[in-house]
């Protein structure tokens, strides 16, 4: 530090005693530590009455000296002589002590965090290992536990694998025993085998405007809005691999007279037998450019 020019005019002010002249400036806070391990100690010396400290204070004098103190032991001696400047150290070691405990707060939730995170992937890594273990050919023949999904044709397995490709390995892990443990019971819903079409078997059928009888297993009905109303386009699979299409508003005609409206009735699979007119042939871009014949005018046969 700048040597201080004694102060002439004798005072008790615990500044004036060190040798600084009158009056003073609090200029900045300052923290002064040293690490020994892997602890902090206090690395400051106060330049009024050389006690060792933490939290500091930087002060000028009328001379424009500079000096350090430390913040607390500014607070108390100032207290009496100056409550403008003992506030402004009382205030910056608050602040100091204040940020440190904002940071041991921090580091106890980081170090709370970091522990749950081990804990977490301990646990998963176990619940992989026992998945991992598990023999899923036995789901592999039982329907998925989800009707829409099953009407697709998914097993059990496939809703095991798919929770667990995502990262729900918990999930995926329950999902497996409790399908095992249906098929056990015997109660596991069965496999549905849904039909596909292959667009190398796929040929267009009849000719333009020929109305004839079909033979054929539903496929899919797609259902969409337009300026007209709802429409549903229903596609068919014939026993010879040929792709069926019809588009139509109402398509309950081509159900059987007897069988009511509901929209299961509608299970991929199924065996349709009905009388149409053949409107156009095409491609299905859907299926890979396989040729399709689109059909009018379907009714039940």
């Amino acid at each position: 530090m700048t040597t201080a020019t004694r102060n002439p005019a004798p005072s008790n002010h615990p500044f004036a005693r060190a040798g600084y002249a009158a009056p003073y400036r609090f200029l900045a806070p300052h923290e002064a530590v040293h690490r020994a391990g892997d602890r902090l100690q206090a690395a400051g010396t106060c330049d009024v009455c050389g006690t060792c400290y933490r939290y500091g204070a930087t002060f000028a004098d009328a001379n424009g000296v500079k000096f350090r103190t430390g913040c607390d032991c500014a607070a108390k001696s100032l207290r009496d002589f100056d409550s403008a400047l003992a506030a402004k150290a009382e205030r910056a070691a608050k602040d100091f002590r204040n940020a440190a405990a904002r940071e041991r707060r921090a580091a106890k939730h980081r170090e709370a965090a970091e522990r749950r995170e081990a804990e977490r992937a301990e646990r998963e890594a176990g619940w992989v290992s026992e998945l991992s273990a598990l023999d899923l050919a036995a789901l592999d023949r039982v329907g998925h536990p989800l009707d829409w999904a099953r009407e697709k044709g998914l097993s059990w397995a496939d809703a095991v694998r798919w929770h667990g490709e995502r990262g729900n390995v918990r999930r995926a892990l329950d999902l497996a025993h409790e399908g095992l443990r249906a098929v056990a019971a015997g109660q596991a819903p069965a496999l549905v085998t849904v039909p596909t079409a292959d667009p190398a078997r796929s040929r267009h059928v009849g000719s333009v405007k020929e109305r004839r009888v079909f033979d054929a297993v539903l496929l899919a009905r797609i259902d969409f809005d337009t300026a007209f109303g709802p429409q549903c386009i229903v596609k068919m699979l014939t026993d010879d691999g040929a792709l069926i299409a019809w588009k139509s508003g109402s398509p309950w005609g081509i159900l059987p007279a007897d069988e009511d409206t509901d929209g299961d009735r509608w299970t991929p699979g199924r065996r349709l037998r009905f009388k149409a007119t053949v409107k156009a042939h095409s491609t299905d871009d859907y299926n890979d450019g396989a040729p399709i014949t689109w059909v009018t005018r379907a009714k039940a046969a």
